[in-house]
């Protein structure tokens, strides 16, 4: 059942990391999709206590860095919004559902190895623009195979 899962959520992030990289957009039925097989695996895997407690945190880790990302885009570039004009609605969906994937530990080093790919695809492709999806793809396929 896991394993099927964990196919269900890899080929939903395929499909948004492609969308992500060809268009900058990604498709609400991919994100609904993803959404209801990583919380479906989430549940399966850790027992839905530990999926309620563990995906709260990562929601409030994830809040927290979206919090400390407005600081810095407000004073740096000052502005005010960075959803939309920094990051977009479909990247935040994104790293709030992956984190119902993840415990605290492991979900901090995937936002940390998804920001390091982002980083190198900004340094090889040197646009202004890193499809954070597409970026954060393969860190999502190593820890989901090691997990």
């Amino acid at each position: 059942m896991i394993t099927l899962l964990s196919i269900v959520v890899a080929l939903s992030a395929v499909w948004l990391a492609v969308s992500d990289f060809k268009s900058r957009l990604v498709p609400l039925t991919g994100l609904i999709l993803y959404f209801i097989s990583a919380a479906a695996l989430g549940m399966v895997h850790f027992g839905w206590y530990v999926f309620v407690v563990q995906a709260t945190c990562n929601i409030l880790l994830a809040g927290l860095i979206f919090l400390l990302l407005k600081i810095y885009f407000y004073v740096r570039y000052r502005v005010s919004s960075i959803i939309d004009e920094a990051i977009g609605k479909g990247d935040v969906l994104y790293l709030t559902i992956s984190a119902f994937l993840f415990n605290q530990t492991t979900y901090i080093s995937f936002c940390i190895a998804s920001c390091l790919v982002g980083l190198l695809y900004h340094i090889f492709d040197k646009r202004s623009e890193i499809p954070l999806i597409t970026a954060s793809f393969p860190s999502l396929i190593i820890f989901l195979v090691s997990s």
